[in-house]
Protein backbone atom coordinates (compact mmCIF):
# COMPACT_ATOMS: atom_id res chain seq x y z
CA UNK A 1 0.00 0.00 0.00
CA UNK A 2 1.25 3.55 -0.54
CA UNK A 3 2.31 5.88 2.43
CA UNK A 4 2.08 8.62 0.48
CA UNK A 5 -0.71 10.05 -2.32
CA UNK A 6 0.51 11.45 -5.52
CA UNK A 7 1.49 14.69 -5.54
CA UNK A 8 -1.75 15.58 -7.91
CA UNK A 9 -3.61 14.13 -5.29
CA UNK A 10 -2.13 16.61 -2.50
CA UNK A 11 -2.07 19.82 -4.95
CA UNK A 12 -6.20 19.24 -5.57
CA UNK A 13 -6.64 18.28 -1.87
CA UNK A 14 -5.39 21.17 -0.72
CA UNK A 15 -6.61 23.98 -3.09
CA UNK A 16 -10.03 22.72 -3.51
CA UNK A 17 -11.45 23.26 -0.16
CA UNK A 18 -9.43 26.79 0.39
CA UNK A 19 -10.92 27.78 -2.94
CA UNK A 20 -14.25 26.66 -1.85
CA UNK A 21 -14.32 28.49 1.07
CA UNK A 22 -13.25 31.51 -0.64
CA UNK A 23 -16.14 31.13 -3.13
CA UNK A 24 -18.65 30.69 -0.49
CA UNK A 25 -16.48 34.12 1.69
CA UNK A 26 -16.94 36.13 -1.99
CA UNK A 27 -20.50 34.79 -2.69
CA UNK A 28 -21.80 35.74 1.17
CA UNK A 29 -21.78 32.83 3.55
CA UNK A 30 -25.31 33.61 4.49
CA UNK A 31 -26.55 34.03 1.25
CA UNK A 32 -24.63 30.31 -0.45
CA UNK A 33 -26.14 28.39 2.82
CA UNK A 34 -29.83 29.83 1.70
CA UNK A 35 -29.33 29.03 -1.85
CA UNK A 36 -27.80 25.71 -0.99
CA UNK A 37 -30.52 22.97 -2.15
CA UNK A 38 -32.17 22.49 1.38
CA UNK A 39 -32.33 18.06 0.07
CA UNK A 40 -28.74 18.21 -0.46
CA UNK A 41 -27.90 19.04 2.67
CA UNK A 42 -30.35 17.23 4.15
CA UNK A 43 -29.07 14.04 2.54
CA UNK A 44 -25.66 15.52 3.62
CA UNK A 45 -27.27 15.66 7.34
CA UNK A 46 -28.18 12.27 6.82
CA UNK A 47 -24.71 10.01 6.24
CA UNK A 48 -22.87 12.39 9.08
CA UNK A 49 -25.33 10.52 11.04
CA UNK A 50 -25.84 7.48 9.98
CA UNK A 51 -21.87 6.64 9.82
CA UNK A 52 -21.07 7.08 13.19
CA UNK A 53 -23.86 4.56 13.93
CA UNK A 54 -22.39 1.90 11.33
CA UNK A 55 -19.03 2.31 12.58
CA UNK A 56 -20.17 1.78 16.29
CA UNK A 57 -22.26 -1.27 15.44
CA UNK A 58 -19.12 -2.99 13.40
CA UNK A 59 -16.51 -2.02 16.17
CA UNK A 60 -19.07 -3.60 18.50
CA UNK A 61 -18.71 -6.47 16.71
CA UNK A 62 -15.21 -7.27 16.30
CA UNK A 63 -15.06 -6.37 20.18
CA UNK A 64 -17.67 -9.44 20.54
CA UNK A 65 -15.48 -11.87 18.28
CA UNK A 66 -12.38 -11.02 20.84
CA UNK A 67 -14.75 -12.23 24.06
CA UNK A 68 -15.36 -14.99 21.49
CA UNK A 69 -11.69 -15.46 21.92
CA UNK A 70 -11.14 -14.51 25.15
CA UNK A 71 -13.55 -17.32 26.25
CA UNK A 72 -11.79 -20.11 24.77
CA UNK A 73 -8.94 -19.31 27.86
CA UNK A 74 -8.58 -20.19 31.32
CA UNK A 75 -8.49 -17.44 33.62
CA UNK A 76 -4.91 -17.84 34.85
CA UNK A 77 -3.79 -17.98 30.60
CA UNK A 78 -5.44 -14.85 30.03
CA UNK A 79 -4.51 -13.28 33.30
CA UNK A 80 -0.56 -14.00 32.62
CA UNK A 81 -0.54 -12.81 29.28
CA UNK A 82 -2.23 -9.24 30.11
CA UNK A 83 0.88 -8.99 32.63
CA UNK A 84 3.71 -9.47 30.56
CA UNK A 85 2.63 -10.59 27.05
CA UNK A 86 2.96 -7.36 25.23
CA UNK A 87 6.49 -6.92 26.82
CA UNK A 88 7.88 -9.94 25.84
CA UNK A 89 7.10 -10.42 22.08
CA UNK A 90 6.82 -6.79 20.84
CA UNK A 91 8.98 -8.24 17.51
CA UNK A 92 6.03 -10.81 16.56
CA UNK A 93 6.11 -11.08 12.96
CA UNK A 94 3.73 -13.35 10.34
CA UNK A 95 4.80 -14.89 7.36
CA UNK A 96 2.42 -16.22 4.42
CA UNK A 97 4.03 -18.52 1.70
CA UNK A 98 3.61 -17.75 -2.15
CA UNK A 99 3.40 -21.97 -2.43
CA UNK A 100 1.35 -23.04 -0.21
CA UNK A 101 -0.25 -20.49 1.31
CA UNK A 102 0.33 -21.48 4.74
CA UNK A 103 1.09 -18.62 7.76
CA UNK A 104 4.04 -18.74 10.51
CA UNK A 105 4.79 -16.31 13.02
CA UNK A 106 8.08 -15.36 13.81
CA UNK A 107 10.17 -12.94 15.89
CA UNK A 108 12.32 -9.97 14.41
CA UNK A 109 13.88 -7.01 15.80
CA UNK A 110 13.70 -4.94 12.51
CA UNK A 111 10.47 -5.84 10.54
CA UNK A 112 12.29 -2.93 7.87
CA UNK A 113 15.39 -4.43 7.35
CA UNK A 114 15.41 -6.93 4.57
CA UNK A 115 15.25 -11.09 6.10
CA UNK A 116 15.29 -13.94 4.32
CA UNK A 117 12.72 -16.35 5.73
CA UNK A 118 11.53 -20.72 5.32
CA UNK A 119 8.04 -21.85 5.15
CA UNK A 120 7.60 -24.43 8.04
CA UNK A 121 5.12 -26.22 6.16
CA UNK A 122 6.86 -26.68 2.50
CA UNK A 123 10.69 -25.60 3.08
CA UNK A 124 10.14 -22.46 -0.09
CA UNK A 125 13.03 -19.94 0.76
CA UNK A 126 11.35 -16.38 0.72
CA UNK A 127 11.65 -12.72 0.89
CA UNK A 128 10.60 -10.23 3.56
CA UNK A 129 11.70 -6.62 2.30
CA UNK A 130 10.97 -3.33 2.24
CA UNK A 131 11.06 -0.34 0.07
CA UNK A 132 11.68 3.31 1.92
CA UNK A 133 10.38 5.39 -1.29
CA UNK A 134 6.94 4.39 -1.27
CA UNK A 135 6.25 2.17 1.47
CA UNK A 136 5.70 -1.28 -0.28
CA UNK A 137 7.16 -4.27 1.67
CA UNK A 138 6.68 -8.50 0.41
CA UNK A 139 8.15 -11.12 -1.10
CA UNK A 140 10.03 -9.17 -3.88
CA UNK A 141 13.32 -10.71 -4.39
CA UNK A 142 12.76 -12.69 -7.33
CA UNK A 143 14.62 -16.58 -8.20
CA UNK A 144 15.47 -16.11 -4.63
CA UNK A 145 16.87 -19.79 -5.20
CA UNK A 146 19.61 -18.04 -7.57
CA UNK A 147 21.10 -15.91 -4.66
CA UNK A 148 20.02 -12.62 -6.25
CA UNK A 149 22.27 -9.57 -4.48
CA UNK A 150 19.48 -7.04 -4.92
CA UNK A 151 16.10 -6.61 -5.73
CA UNK A 152 13.66 -3.64 -7.34
CA UNK A 153 10.71 -2.55 -5.64
CA UNK A 154 7.29 -3.57 -8.39
CA UNK A 155 6.19 -0.16 -7.50
CA UNK A 156 8.68 2.86 -7.66
CA UNK A 157 10.80 0.64 -9.78
CA UNK A 158 13.85 1.81 -7.03
CA UNK A 159 16.61 -0.94 -6.80
CA UNK A 160 18.45 -2.11 -3.44
CA UNK A 161 21.04 -4.13 -2.78
CA UNK A 162 20.90 -6.59 0.17
CA UNK A 163 23.03 -7.79 3.14
CA UNK A 164 25.75 -9.46 2.25
CA UNK A 165 24.67 -11.89 5.28
CA UNK A 166 21.30 -12.12 3.39
CA UNK A 167 21.51 -15.57 2.62
CA UNK A 168 23.56 -17.17 6.09
CA UNK A 169 20.87 -16.96 8.11
CA UNK A 170 17.31 -17.72 7.25
CA UNK A 171 14.12 -17.67 9.97
CA UNK A 172 12.00 -20.57 10.00
CA UNK A 173 8.32 -19.23 10.94
CA UNK A 174 6.57 -21.95 13.61
CA UNK A 175 3.08 -23.22 12.72
CA UNK A 176 -0.08 -21.11 14.83
CA UNK A 177 -0.20 -24.69 17.17
CA UNK A 178 3.87 -23.92 17.84
CA UNK A 179 3.87 -20.60 18.94
CA UNK A 180 2.79 -19.77 22.96
CA UNK A 181 0.01 -18.77 24.31
CA UNK A 182 1.19 -14.96 24.85
CA UNK A 183 2.23 -14.96 21.32
CA UNK A 184 -1.37 -15.51 20.17
CA UNK A 185 -2.63 -13.08 22.07
CA UNK A 186 -0.46 -10.60 20.61
CA UNK A 187 -1.26 -11.69 17.40
CA UNK A 188 -5.10 -11.37 18.28
CA UNK A 189 -4.73 -7.78 19.01
CA UNK A 190 -2.56 -7.30 16.06
CA UNK A 191 -5.41 -8.06 14.27
CA UNK A 192 -8.32 -6.44 15.96
CA UNK A 193 -5.99 -3.32 15.66
CA UNK A 194 -5.94 -3.42 12.60
CA UNK A 195 -9.62 -4.80 11.69
CA UNK A 196 -10.81 -0.94 13.44
CA UNK A 197 -8.22 0.98 11.59
CA UNK A 198 -9.52 -0.62 8.40
CA UNK A 199 -13.34 -0.17 9.61
CA UNK A 200 -12.03 3.58 10.63
CA UNK A 201 -10.39 4.20 7.11
CA UNK A 202 -13.40 2.11 5.29
CA UNK A 203 -16.01 4.75 7.07
CA UNK A 204 -14.22 7.72 6.09
CA UNK A 205 -13.56 6.95 2.83
CA UNK A 206 -17.14 6.01 1.76
CA UNK A 207 -18.34 8.58 3.88
CA UNK A 208 -16.48 11.96 2.67
CA UNK A 209 -16.96 10.06 -0.94
CA UNK A 210 -20.79 10.31 -1.13
CA UNK A 211 -20.77 14.20 0.95
CA UNK A 212 -18.43 15.40 -1.52
CA UNK A 213 -20.49 14.76 -4.91
CA UNK A 214 -23.59 15.49 -3.23
CA UNK A 215 -21.88 18.76 -1.89
CA UNK A 216 -20.84 19.25 -5.73
CA UNK A 217 -24.16 18.79 -6.51
CA UNK A 218 -25.61 21.52 -4.35
CA UNK A 219 -22.74 23.96 -5.38
CA UNK A 220 -23.48 23.44 -8.92
CA UNK A 221 -27.58 25.01 -8.56
CA UNK A 222 -25.56 27.88 -7.77
CA UNK A 223 -23.08 28.47 -9.49
CA UNK A 224 -25.25 27.53 -12.85
CA UNK A 225 -26.98 31.23 -11.85
CA UNK A 226 -23.55 32.76 -13.36
CA UNK A 227 -21.91 30.26 -15.52
CA UNK A 228 -23.77 28.93 -18.29
CA UNK A 229 -21.06 26.97 -19.94
CA UNK A 230 -21.06 23.36 -20.18
CA UNK A 231 -17.37 22.26 -19.83
CA UNK A 232 -17.40 24.81 -17.52
CA UNK A 233 -19.80 23.33 -15.41
CA UNK A 234 -18.58 20.03 -15.76
CA UNK A 235 -14.60 21.29 -14.38
CA UNK A 236 -15.78 22.47 -11.53
CA UNK A 237 -18.15 19.77 -10.79
CA UNK A 238 -15.21 17.48 -11.17
CA UNK A 239 -12.71 19.38 -9.58
CA UNK A 240 -15.04 20.30 -6.73
CA UNK A 241 -16.33 16.69 -6.06
CA UNK A 242 -13.25 15.01 -6.38
CA UNK A 243 -11.25 17.71 -4.63
CA UNK A 244 -12.88 17.67 -1.45
CA UNK A 245 -12.82 14.28 -1.33
CA UNK A 246 -9.12 14.14 -2.07
CA UNK A 247 -8.72 17.14 0.68
CA UNK A 248 -10.89 14.89 3.13
CA UNK A 249 -8.56 11.93 2.87
CA UNK A 250 -5.72 13.93 2.36
CA UNK A 251 -6.58 15.63 5.79
CA UNK A 252 -8.14 12.53 7.51
CA UNK A 253 -4.06 10.77 6.72
CA UNK A 254 -2.05 13.42 7.89
CA UNK A 255 -4.28 14.55 11.20
CA UNK A 256 -4.03 10.10 11.74
CA UNK A 257 -0.64 10.36 11.42
CA UNK A 258 -0.14 13.24 13.74
CA UNK A 259 -2.07 12.31 16.20
CA UNK A 260 -0.27 9.07 16.40
CA UNK A 261 3.19 10.45 16.86
CA UNK A 262 1.57 13.11 19.58
CA UNK A 263 0.86 10.12 21.46
CA UNK A 264 3.65 8.35 21.41
CA UNK A 265 5.66 11.19 21.79
CA UNK A 266 3.56 11.99 25.33
CA UNK A 267 4.00 8.24 26.25
CA UNK A 268 7.77 8.68 25.66
CA UNK A 269 7.88 11.83 27.71
CA UNK A 270 5.71 10.22 30.57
Amino acid sequence: MRQTPHSIAIIVGLLSPILMLLYMIWYGLEKFFSDFPKPSLLWMAAILFVAPIIYYVFLARIKRNRKLFENGLSEDEFNQSEIDGDQSISDLLTAYCTKCGEEGFYHFADDTQPHLWICWNCAKESSAVWCDKCGMGGHFVKKISSKPKSWKCPKCKREYSLPENFYDHPIKPEPWEGIPLVDKLKYFRMQRKFQIQQLRDNIVFISSFALSFIWAEGVMEIVKKSISNLFGLAGIYIFCSFGLWFGVMFYYKYGVQFYVKWKRSVEISQ
